[in-house]
């Protein structure tokens, strides 16, 4: 069992850089925070190329194909995009110092519409040998915008008016997928689960929320 303990890894993709910051409340509530930065370099051919495999994969349980390894190659090439060498350096000595029951969150914030839909759930680790995005460790969300940005619009307060349409609410694009043959996966449940959380959210109109069933979507499609 994991603790909730609030430690969180802050990525942020501007158009030329990426600035990491962690972020920890101690045992006496106070904040505290480190960051690197480094130049932002992603081969957007070089990702096509890797993507292109997996958007065209069929389920075929009879000959029980494997594209473990495709998957595996361009979660490499994602978490090396996202984690240069300074970077990956400073988030594999942060999580090695978290305690042994901790999380630690991480939290990407794109600030480039050219990727911001890139699968970089795919992001795999070798140094962990995880897939980040489903490990439990490392739970993962994404924003595609700035995290200044979207704390300051979550932090408004609601206009006291009956015009929907006048409000500022930020949309929240929920991908979620079950796994073939896997039934630890459960989607339905981890939705509600979502949604309720974030119900005060949606009744304050503050968020829109939007939920859409597909039987198998690509990601060029999300």
């Amino acid at each position: 069992m994991f603790t909730d303990t609030s430690n969180d890894f802050h990525i942020q993709i501007d158009k030329d850089n990426l600035i990491m910051t962690y972020l920890r409340i101690d045992q006496d509530n106070k904040l505290q925070s480190s960051s690197k930065s480094a130049n932002r370099q992603f081969d957007m051919k070089e990702y096509i190329r890797l993507i292109q495999p997996i958007e065209a994969e069929q389920l075929d349980e009879k000959n029980n194909i494997s594209y473990d390894n495709e998957h595996m190659q361009l979660g490499t090439f994602v978490f090396e995009s996202l984690f240069p060498q300074s970077l990956s350096d400073f988030f594999h000595e942060t999580y090695n110092n978290l305690e042994k029951e901790e999380r630690l969150r991480i939290r990407l914030f794109i600030n480039d519409a050219k990727i911001s839909n890139v699968a970089w759930e795919f992001m795999y680790d070798k140094q962990l040998g995880r897939y980040l995005s489903i490990f439990p460790r490392t739970p993962f969300t994404r924003f595609s915008c700035d995290a200044k940005e979207l704390a300051n619009l979550l932090s408004k307060e609601k206009l006291r008016t009956s015009n929907k349409q006048k409000q500022t609410s930020a949309r929240l694009l929920f991908v979620s997928a079950n796994a073939y043959g896997d039934t630890n996966i459960k989607p339905t449940e981890e939705i509600e689960k979502i949604k309720e959380n974030l119900n005060t959210l949606s009744s304050q109109a503050r968020i829109n929320i939007q939920h859409k069933s597909a039987l198998k979507a690509t990601w060029t499609e999300v």
